[in-house]
């Protein structure tokens, strides 16, 4: 069993290393400083800044949420990361209506195939 443990972005570089100890399988950085269910703009660069920063203190994949509200954000953030988690948009499909909830969410995953793909042919 893995025990992910999400970073906080305002984490210090110093305090980084105590963060990621003790996780394992992944290190959890949101795309938003908001809260679940963020749908406003996301700070790529800062996003970008924090990958790097985690990479450095720890071995372990960067898996990135919150905030990812649209394929497009999703695209913009993948190559950012290991992964993208997909959460909130695909549970207001499934609350409003089930039957949008398979297109929303493939939605998701052709914008994160064709990303990984064009970044395969690069």
């Amino acid at each position: 069993m893995s025990a992910p443990r999400l970073v906080p972005r305002a984490t210090r570089d110093s305090d980084l290393p105590v963060a990621a100890d003790g996780a394992s399988g992944w290190l959890y950085a949101p795309a938003s400083t908001g809260p679940t269910g963020y749908q406003g703009p996301l700070d790529l660069t800062a996003l970008g800044a924090f990958t790097q920063r985690l990479r450095a203190a720890s071995p372990l994949p960067v898996v990135s949420g919150v905030g990812i509200s649209c394929p497009g954000l999703a695209a913009r953030v993948a190559p950012l990361v290991d992964a993208v988690v997909i959460g909130t948009p695909i549970v207001r499909a499934l609350l409003s209506d089930s039957a949008p909830a398979a297109a929303v969410t493939a939605s998701f995953a052709q914008a994160l195939h064709t990303r990984i793909g064009a970044a395969r042919d690069a």
